[in-house]
């Protein structure tokens, strides 16, 4: 995994400005309209966007970072990507309701300030050794995604987890980027407004890149883009 690549190598394109700003506005406004669920289309567009990303890196382009130039594809496209994520998410999602409902209902006087407590102890190693897998999982499904655009190479586990067990240091790799790149954000982000706009516009960007850089690992690269879905037939009397 190239590190240093992941994130600069936006710079190296000429257009890098229109598309980051672009980036940095609809993750903006999915972030903000994701309460009233709108922004979950936004969500979608920007992992359609991600795809288009993984698919040049694999194939070797020169400035891999699409242009927003087909907002209705990247949201098809999309759309999958997002359902998986969510499904791969859920016992994410169960855990932290529920420890939240409990903290509230719980969280009066000593015995339930103590449940609460032993019970986030209790998950939280859990949740760290699921996330430990799951997000290479999904990452592979991604790579796989940008060359299949189908829903079920997400949920094909048997090759999915084969494939991370003969790859286990390409996978120690990825992890040991994403931590790193997860600081870069975090301290990006901990300058108010300024900050915030450049993690906007580079969580996509980077991170598509080091998927990108993943499936190449792995898979190896593409020689041509693959084509878009057949739609279905229409059947008529």
């Amino acid at each position: 995994m190239d590190i240093v690549r992941s994130l600069t190598y936006v710079l190296d394109d000429p257009d890098w400005l229109n598309k980051l700003l672009i980036t940095a506005i609809v993750t903006a406004l999915s972030a903000l309209l994701t309460p009233v669920f709108v922004g979950l289309l936004g969500w979608a567009a920007l992992l359609g966007y991600m795809i288009e990303l993984v698919r040049n890196v694999r194939l070797g382009d020169k400035y891999p970072m699409p242009n927003w130039n087909d907002f209705n594809r990247y949201l098809s496209t999309g759309f999958n990507v997002l359902a998986a994520f969510v499904i791969y998410s859920l016992p994410n999602l169960a855990v932290g309701c529920t420890s939240t409902v409990l903290a509230q209902n719980l969280n009066s006087g000593l015995v339930g300030s103590t449940m609460t407590f032993v019970l986030s102890c209790c998950l939280f190693p859990i949740l760290l050794v699921y996330s430990l897998v799951t997000f290479p999982l999904l990452a592979l499904g991604i790579a796989r995604y940008s060359e299949d655009p189908r829903l079920n190479v997400f949920f094909d586990f048997n090759f999915l987890f084969e494939t991370l067990r003969q790859n286990l240091g390409t996978v120690v790799q990825w992890w040991l980027a994403v931590i790193v790149v997860d600081l870069v954000l975090i301290v990006i982000g901990i300058f108010p407004l300024l900050g915030w706009v450049f993690d906007a516009a580079l969580v996509i960007p980077v991170y598509g890149m080091l998927i990108g850089q993943f499936g190449l690992a792995i898979f190896g690269g593409l020689k041509n883009k693959p084509a878009p879905p057949a739609p279905a037939p229409i059947y008529r009397r």
